[in-house]
């Protein structure tokens, strides 16, 4: 019976963090967003808004960060858009749902419209 519990409380503590993750991710993600509204036309927005979304995101328990992509999907016009995404994996703790997943995806993205 207690094995059981056991299992059952750590995967519920190992859902827990992966929400977190993916919560934090997101929140990088629209604050990145929302930068690049603004500096869009600076020659090193891109960099900043790059570092702004790590800065952001920090480091979520057990989560992988990969790269922040910067994109402008109708082109640098005041008007347009640019779209942050931040890819990430979360591994469960728990060596069976490390097993059956090999990772969560955490990943998020993010629109704003330009200034």
């Amino acid at each position: 019976m207690l094995p059981a519990l056991l299992l059952l409380v750590g995967t519920g503590l190992d859902f827990g963090l992966a929400i977190y993750a993916r919560s934090q991710v997101a929140a990088a993600v629209r604050e990145g967003a929302r930068l690049g509204a603004v500096v869009w036309q600076d020659p090193g927005g891109d960099q900043q808004v790059r570092g702004h979304t790590l800065m952001e995101a920090g480091r979520p328990p057990r989560a992988q960060l990969g790269e922040v992509q910067v994109s402008y999907p109708d082109g640098r016009v005041r008007g347009g858009r640019v779209q942050v995404s931040l890819s990430c994996s979360y591994r469960p703790a728990l060596p069976p749902l490390a097993v059956a997943t090999r990772g969560v995806p955490c990943s998020g993205t993010a629109t704003m419209r330009l200034e």
